[in-house]
This record gives structure tokens, sequence and C-alpha cells, in this order.
């Protein structure tokens, strides 16, 4: 942990100031030490230059205990498969198939572009950025490219290991309770996190808190809520919807069958095949994803409630899969979407599984 970050850190559990006790240390770097907070007492750990700051008792400062109490222990149950997963899949997560995608040529730039647009949106250069849910550094990388300072974090102490390795800050702690003071960042992103969320509204009060005013959340990669369809198989659309279903699936499959014979040191992981034990905590961690198609995603009014009551305006919702805008689809893909969207009569963009976000905290 570098020692500027005790100026912009603070308890995660009451937001007080933190007074650091320094065991071991270099000339740029904390590598061991305790960070105490001043008001409640609380400790947390530095050790092997990260510091553990997730709290070991989220219900001690809640104003309804009865109430949060409930809402944590949920919460607990989905950020702790979240640990157990991500600390599993830590050294093979980059070459997972399910992330795979974001990791493509075309969605390095896609991210790329936007972290350099948004460190730059208000006038000025070289701000602050944070990370939630870091991971290996895959936006977090950007973060460190364009902004003077940037940090990451997860819950994942395996993943922020490796990213820490790659040079890039990092510390261990929990969305819904950030350890920093209010005010010190001028853009946070949060990449392919909110559906690891049990109760995803409740970040943006934490995001609003940290940010700026004027500063920008950058939100991405996560599956929509999209509105559940019964197309009749009987019916000429529905015959032709169900061919273009399944010509794309299995042009798709061709796709990567050639691509992993012709390629076999790149041949995606796939680590729930491989480690099968693991599946259930991986459907527990991917909470919001793995729900049944009529609950399954991020709901955008519920997304845009919890941004506009924590002084968020501004609210830029982008629609794409994988990465890819309607008009950047394969043509089949682009069919079967403008059937159902016809059949449906729900806007294509409402058919698209991934919903990013843009929004800027009120200036006032």
């Amino acid at each position: 942990m570098r020692k500027c970050n005790i100026d912009i850190l603070a308890c995660p559990l009451c937001l007080n100031s933190l007074q650091l006790e320094i065991y071991n240390q270099n000339e740029i770097e904390i590598i061991d030490g305790m960070l105490q907070c001043s008001n409640c007492k609380a400790k947390y750990l530095i050790k092997e230059k990260i510091a553990r700051m997730i709290p070991n008792d989220t219900l001690k400062y809640s104003e309804d205990f009865t109430l949060i109490k409930k809402i944590n222990e949920k919460h607990q149950k989905i950020r702790d498969a979240n640990i157990i997963y991500h600390d599993i899949a830590a050294n093979t997560y980059d070459e997972d198939e399910a992330v795979s995608v974001f990791q493509n040529k075309f969605n390095q730039e896609r991210i790329e572009k936007i972290i350099k647009d948004l460190s730059r949106r208000d006038g000025n250069d070289n701000l602050f950025f944070l990370d939630i849910g870091c991971g290996t550094g895959n936006v977090l990388k950007f973060g460190k490219k364009y902004f003077q300072y940037a940090i990451g974090m997860d819950v994942s102490l395996n993943m922020l290991k490796l990213t820490n390795t790659r040079g890039m800050e990092v510390i261990q702690a929990d969305a819904l309770f950030l350890p920093f003071k209010a005010s010190t960042f001028d853009t946070v992103s949060i990449f392919s996190v909110l559906h690891h969320i049990y109760d995803y509204s409740s970040i943006f009060m934490q995001i609003g808190r940290v940010l700026k005013k004027g500063g920008f959340l950058y939100s991405d990669w996560d599956p929509q809520k999209r509105p559940l369809i019964n197309i009749n198989k009987k019916e000429s659309i529905g015959k032709l919807y169900y061919l273009l279903f399944f010509l794309y699936h299995s042009v798709s499959f061709l796709k990567n069958k050639f691509a992993k014979n012709t390629n076999k040191i790149n041949k995606p992981l796939n680590l729930r095949e491989n480690m099968p034990e693991i599946k259930e905590v991986y459907k527990l961690a991917e909470f919001h994803e793995q729900k049944p198609m009529y609950e399954r995603g991020i709901d955008l009014e519920i997304m845009k409630k919890g941004l506009i009551d924590n002084g968020f305006i501004d609210i830029q919702p982008t629609f794409h899969w994988g990465g890819k805008l309607f008009n950047q689809l394969d043509l089949i893909q682009q069919v079967r979407l403008y059937l159902l969207s016809k059949y449906s009569g729900f806007p294509k963009e409402r058919l698209m599984e991934n919903i990013q976000v843009i929004a800027c905290k009120r200036e006032q």
C-alpha cells in the first residue's frame, strides 16, 4: 500500500479517519502494518502491500438493526461466494471463456476509449480514479494510464495479489462499505460487478459519497433484465425466429470450435467444467446472472432510481451484445433481434444482452 493512501482512506464502518502503524516498509510502499479507526477502534491489517479492509461486523452501525441484519446476511452470503470462487479462479481468470469476450481486442479498445474520454470529460486531465471490483485489472490498467492516481478494490485477495504484481495499486474491500473519504474520486468504474451484489441498488449511495461533485460513474458489462417473450413456434414469424436462433448458435459453435482446433495454446478455459465442485458457489457468486430468465439481470429502472436518489444526473444508458451495438452485430443476430422486436413491441435496445451506464454526480 502506498503511504499516500492514508490521506484518502476512511473506516468502512463509521467513515472516520484511520491511524497508521507500520511494521515493514520500503521507500514507496507499506508492506506490513495496521490501520485503526480513531472512532470505533476497528483494526485492519496491511499485509503483503495490500490493506485488508473488509469489515468483520457490518451490522455494528446499523440504524435499524433487525432490518439491516436480514439484508446484510444475504449480502454477505453472496459476497463470501464471490470471495471463494474468485480466489480459486484468480490464476486462470483471464483465460476463462466466461470473460474472454471483454478481453478481446475490440472490447479492450472500446473500454480504453471510454476511460480516456472520462479522464478528460470535465476539461481536466490526470485526476483520481477508483475501480470497484477490479479483478485482475482489466479496467484499472486504463485508469492507471489516463489518471494521475488510480486504485482498484475487490473482495478477492488472490485477484488483488495478481493485480498488484502487475504494478497496480489495490485494496481489499466490500463494495457496500467503501473505505474512502467523501468526495475523493473524479471517476468511479464498476465493470461486471452489479450482478454479483445481492442489493445492487444500494451501491449507488456509496459511489455517490466518494465521488466529487461533477464526477462520473462508469458501469458496464452487466446482464440487462430483458422482457420475457414467448414466441409461438407454430406462427411463421416464430418458425423464422427459431431457425435464425439455431443458425446463429450453430455458426457461433463452429467458429469457436475452429478457433480452438487451430490455436490450442490459446484455447479458452472453462473453470466450471474443470472443477465441477465449484459450480454451486459460482452460481451464487453470479447472483443476478444465474436467476431464472424472468428475473435475470439488472433492471435499468431500479438502477436509474438508485442513481437519481443519490444525486446523479445525465444518466446515459447504452445497450450492447458482447460489447457490440445493434448495427455492429452479425446479420443473423440483427435479423433475429429485429423480428423479436416487431413481434413483442419492445425496442431493440431492450432486447440486447448487456447494459452500460455513464452518469454524472450533480454539481449542487
